[in-house]
């Protein structure tokens, strides 16, 4: 196995005895139990979507007639980030298998969009969209953010667009699905007294 593999994060190791993995980049932090803990309550309610806190969108442009990939905080997403995120083992297996090989291929060449393979991987089986848990906007998570303009930034976002037209091209069509929704604990922001919240560390951006 080449350990300088990007993909190498989805392989299913014998070691992993469970069904839910949780995927959590060295670079994400701040992240509180509580929101680890209700990110996997909703992922068991869904185990075949992938559950995360760190909403993307890929917004088609009429004019280009292409993809682009988008940052910042709208009312829509269909990528979540690998950053924090919970899926199922079976998706690791499939990565390396289902795929089209010129994506990993592609992926290894470029250093980049891993997650946004998946993302594809996981909406083209289940036709559905990923799901984004908590109001959680950010975990000091600075990796490609549309309102930074230097030129390093630019180039991500523009390789990241590439990512989404290629593996678009590869796969026929655009597997990813939109959602407008997000999931938050029943008693988030409840105001009534009396009442045990047992995600009360679920809350800041």
């Amino acid at each position: 196995m080449d350990q300088n593999m990007l993909s190498n994060r989805f392989i299913m190791f014998s070691e992993i005895t469970t069904d839910a993995i949780f995927s959590l980049d060295e670079d994400t932090v701040a992240m509180s139990s509580d929101e680890i803990e209700f990110g996997y309550q909703t992922w068991r309610e869904n185990p075949d979507r992938l559950i995360g806190f760190l909403p993307r969108a890929a917004i088609f442009n009429e004019s280009t007639r292409l993809y682009e990939y988008h940052t910042e905080w709208a009312n829509s997403m269909n990528i979540i980030l690998m950053g924090a995120a919970f899926y199922h083992k079976y998706y690791g297996m499939l990565y390396h298998e289902l795929l089209p090989p010129e994506i990993i291929e592609y992926v290894e060449r470029n250093r980049n969009c891993e997650d946004i393979a998946m993302n594809f991987l996981i909406s083209s089986v289940t036709g559905k969209s990923p799901l984004k848990v908590t109001p959680r906007k950010k975990f000091v998570y600075p990796k490609c953010a549309n309102s930074d303009i230097s030129t390093r930034n630019v180039q991500c976002l523009l390789q990241r667009s590439t990512c989404i037209n290629l593996f678009i091209s590869y796969f026929g069509y655009n597997p990813l699905v939109t959602s407008v929704s997000r999931y938050d604990p029943v008693l988030y922001k409840v105001p009534f007294g009396g009442i045990t919240n047992p995600y009360s560390q679920v809350g800041p951006l």
